[in-house]
């Protein structure tokens, strides 16, 4: 419809649209992770953590607590309570389970947690877990990012190692790791720390965890710029129809050498 204004009836009036409302994209996040209580107590120590998150299209689901000494924990309440069997110093590390079924983590979502020894504690240590930080299930090049956790409970590890799973072996002082993935494929990564009398400990457990590298469709750009992508069944079916093409033009060069030879039996 057009309207036209009173005082110059031949001059068409256009009705401004009314622009369409920006979609916003839902986002969450895991914001920090701090000990409320019993930080620095000896062993055996209650400790208690609280996770905090934010998630802008509805709540939180779950809370996912890793303590440090390679247990872990699932909860819906953000504070939680851990009691820790040996002394040392612990990275503790939280996940939410954000309104649509996803985890997030962030590094702002782990804090060193102490715990004090007593004079009669047996030396003890381990690998405490093996983080997958980033470039899980990603495509060809995968580039991974890991993070290693561990205690000695009468001092501070010494080193931590990364195999990567294909091959490539790394020490390193500082707990993260990166790896660039060149082949599509399942991975087998797996953590170690080096405690106070020079020994590599885990590999297994909470520090091996499997890293996948996904492939990807053979693609061409064409001029238009648009990508074409090839997968296995447009290729089977471009040869099914190539195939049924072939037989159809044999069948028809076939039939008028059939005819011809009915007319010459007609004509004796």
């Amino acid at each position: 419809m057009v309207w036209y204004s009173g005082d110059c009836p031949n001059t068409p009036i256009t009705p401004t649209p009314t622009a369409s409302p920006t979609p916003v994209s839902a986002t969450s996040s895991c914001n920090q992770l701090r000990v409320t209580s019993g930080n620095g107590g000896l062993v055996p120590a209650l400790i208690t953590l609280r996770a905090t998150g934010a998630d802008s299209s509805g709540s939180i689901q779950r809370y996912r607590f890793y303590f440090g000494d390679g247990q872990t924990n699932e909860s819906t309440n953000p504070e939680i309570q851990h009691r820790y069997e040996v002394s040392g110093t612990f990275l503790a590390r939280a996940d939410i389970l954000d309104s649509r079924g996803i985890w997030k983590t962030s590094d702002s979502c782990q804090t060193p947690v102490s715990v004090q020894s007593l004079p009669v504690e047996s030396q003890k240590s381990d690998c405490s877990d093996l983080f997958i930080v980033s470039g899980n299930s990603t495509g060809v090049p995968a580039t991974g990012k890991f993070l290693v956790s561990g205690y000695d409970n009468k001092g501070s590890v010494k080193r931590y190692k990364m195999d990567f799973g294909n091959g490539i072996t790394r020490e390193s002082d500082s707990n993260t790791f990166e790896q660039v993935y060149n082949t599509a494929g399942t991975y087998t990564v797996r953590g170690f720390i080096q405690d106070t009398q020079s020994s590599w400990k885990s590999g297994t457990g909470s520090c091996e965890k499997p890293f996948y590298v996904a492939t990807k469709p053979l693609a061409s750009q064409p001029e238009t710029g648009t990508p074409t992508v090839f997968t296995l069944a447009a290729l089977t079916s471009g040869i099914v129809g190539i195939s049924l093409l072939a037989s159809k033009s044999l069948q028809a060069s076939v039939r008028p050498a059939t005819r011809s030879k009915s007319k010459r039996r007609r004509s004796r």
